[in-house]
């Protein structure tokens, strides 16, 4: 419900980018159809070794951008 309050205020009282918006909305609706019956198929060690290279690789990036 607290999202939902929050994205009408967007929507009433914001700027919002729809042709920006477009894109996000279509990848959370395929992300919400594919996504789980992927997540089910795949092997328990694959998706975890994905989450920890792209935490590594998003910690080098602000590690580069900070110094």
């Amino acid at each position: 419900m607290a999202d939902l309050v929050a994205a009408a205020g967007f929507v009433l009282f914001g700027t919002v980018s729809w042709l920006d918006a477009l894109p996000l909305t279509l990848g959370l609706l395929l992300g919400s159809w594919l996504g789980p019956p992927l997540a089910r198929s795949l092997p328990t060690a694959l998706p975890r070794v994905g989450i920890a290279l792209a935490g590594l690789a998003l910690a080098v990036k602000l590690a580069v951008e900070a110094y």
